[in-house]
């Protein structure tokens, strides 16, 4: 029996580990970043031809990822395999339609001047399509320096160009100015070739970049309608980014409901984004929010009076602030609980004045990061939030404390180690000090 042979009887579960191994790279459960542990040598090819189970779990693991790109002085669309290993060769074959994931990285030039649905419909993407995808990611910048906005002064010799930068002009690419400005045409033309192209997705990520902040008010709503459309092409599991752009301001968010996940980066247009929040809390399974100030209450607080808002799905909260609130700000919640099942809680500076984040979910909370300021450390103590039976599941706990901001909460390094290690028994304990 030759060696290639030998590989054919090997168990299914050592092939899987044998795969696994030449990726290079391990991804701890609650680690933030990958694990490089070694320098993989590339699978030796010939096993892809003779083994079926090598080639069954290559597909599985290194196809899964597809990514398309296109930036504005493009002129064509970039095409890779976002999980294959660096080290090793390419496949001869086209393997789209192996893909569970496409991202699509969008200069939102191209789409304005009509060049990405020319470029998605010519060849080789013409009748191309991904029968397999169902999560599609929609990355979308404004690196087009057509479609920034000038910084105008009032000076009359800017005038001509103040004129100009408004007029339909300003919505061409650079890169290709035979296209006509923009269209609801356009753009709806644009969002069918992508629904052609992934036919059975289930769920859309759209993440439009901060950059997006530099484009004309006229141009953020096509760039809205856009995201209207796209998030239309599916009924539900859909996911916003809003990062700290301001089209959350233009956005009439009425009609986006059953979200899964939003993330909103900056407290400025918070009053905006909160609606769309309250609106989707009892589908929503993911939130990353800065909040500022007192608004914090409005996360569990019914606007419509009386009563209080429930997350029944809510697996991951990261809530930041920019504001230290005293105590007399922190408002208080007796007895509701409103995230009965998360897994993942990250928490920058607590913002409640009770223990209201940690009720209910005691067997199912996995991993706390939290900064520890005197505020933080006394609720903790008074609500026993960490006694050995209150969260047994909890695996990993990072704690954090600036002591610039805090500086007497413990009279030695000794005893804040010592209270570290109590909070969480059967925790693996991640201490984040800055002595600075």
């Amino acid at each position: 029996m030759d060696n290639l042979s030998a590989f054919q009887l090997l168990p299914y579960h050592i092939v899987k580990l044998i795969v696994d191994h030449v990726s290079g790279s391990i991804r701890l459960k609650y680690d933030d970043a990958y694990s490089e542990t070694y320098n993989p040598s590339a699978l030796p090819m010939p096993l892809l031809w003779v083994c079926h189970n090598f080639c069954a779990f290559v597909h599985e693991r290194f196809c899964r990822d597809y990514e398309l790109g296109l930036r504005y002085n493009q002129a064509s669309i970039e095409a890779r395999l976002s999980s294959w290993p660096t080290r090793h060769k390419k496949l001869g074959y086209s393997t789209h339609h192996l893909a569970k994931e496409l991202r699509i990285e969008l200069d939102i030039g191209p789409v304005f001047s009509g060049l990405a649905l020319r470029l998605f419909s010519e060849a080789p993407y013409e009748g191309c399509s991904f029968p397999l995808v169902r999560k599609l990611v929609f990355d979308i910048f404004a690196y087009d320096k057509s479609c920034y906005r000038l910084d105008l002064e009032s000076d009359d010799t800017d005038s001509d160009s103040s004129s100009s930068s408004s007029s339909d002009d300003s919505w061409k690419s650079e890169s290709d100015n035979d296209y006509p400005p923009v269209t609801a045409a356009t753009i709806t033309a644009f969002v069918q070739r992508v629904k052609q192209m992934v036919p059975m997705v289930i769920q859309i990520d759209v993440k439009p970049s901060n950059r997006t902040e530099k484009l004309l008010e006229r141009q953020n709503i096509h760039l809205i309608d856009m995201c209207k459309q796209l998030f239309g092409v599916v009924e539900k599991h859909t996911m916003i980014t809003c990062g700290s752009t301001p089209m959350v301001m233009y956005m009439d968010l009425e009609p986006i409901r059953d979200l899964v996940r939003i993330d909103y980066f900056m407290d400025i247009y918070f009053t905006s984004v909160m609606p769309l929040v309250i609106r989707n809390s009892r589908t929503l399974q993911s939130l990353v929010i800065n909040i500022g100030r007192v608004d914090v209450a409005e996360l569990v607080r019914n606007p419509g009076g009386g009563g209080y808002l429930e997350y029944p799905c809510m697996h991951t909260l990261k809530i930041s602030s920019g504001y230290d609130l005293v105590p007399q700000q922190k408002a208080t919640f007796k007895d509701i609980v409103p995230f009965p099942r998360l897994l993942r809680l990250s928490v920058c500076t607590y913002p409640f004045g009770d223990n209201v984040l940690f009720r209910g979910n005691a067997g199912t909370l996995e991993y706390l990061e939290v900064e520890l300021t005197a505020e933080t450390a006394s609720m903790l103590r008074k609500y026993r939030v960490f006694t050995p039976t209150s969260h047994p599941n909890l695996q990993c706990v990072k704690v954090r404390q600036t002591l610039a901001h805090s500086p007497n909460i413990f009279a030695t390094v000794a005893e804040y180690m010592q209270f570290v290690l109590s909070i969480a028994p059967g925790a693996s304990v991640r201490v984040i000090p800055d002595l600075a």
